[in-house]
């Protein structure tokens, strides 16, 4: 699998956002905080629909907004994906209000069926993803050298 492009608005830190993923070795460097992370948390909702073990639904949405979009193109193989996902705030909750899968030959709706239809074109579950794609970053303890 290939990420192609990103694209987020109102996802945690990011009000807009677009990153175009081109051939080869993509390095996402920045300091401690800026958001670097939640490029990859917005990769894994997208694919699957769920918040990484960090948070809870309604905290993908930035502050002060009622609605977040996220959008992934990516290829398998020789075939291009597109999942589109966007969640609302419906008092104090956060539900989800769109989710579909254009692939080569349809056009799926509904979050368990493209979830379904993403374990297959991956053959991976979100654990599996989780364990193999996402490093979780350990807590570091600060260091004092006299």
């Amino acid at each position: 699998m290939k990420f192609n492009r990103l694209q987020l608005r109102n996802f945690k830190p990011y009000k807009e956002v677009k990153v175009n993923f081109k051939d080869g070795v993509t390095i996402i460097y920045g300091p401690n905080g800026s958001g670097k992370s939640t490029l990859l948390e917005a990769c894994f909702f997208a694919l699957y629909g769920k918040v990484s073990s960090r948070g809870n639904l309604d905290e993908i949405i930035t502050k002060g907004e009622k609605k977040a979009q996220i959008s992934l193109i990516f290829s398998q193989g020789e075939q291009v994906f597109h999942v589109e996902r966007e969640i609302t705030m419906r008092g104090d909750a956060a539900v989800t209000t769109k989710c579909t899968l254009k692939t080569p030959k349809d056009v799926i709706s509904g979050s368990g069926p493209v979830g379904r239809e993403i374990e297959k074109l991956l053959s991976m579950s979100s654990e599996y993803f989780v364990l193999t794609i996402i490093h979780i970053q350990p807590c570091r303890t600060s260091h004092s050298y006299t």
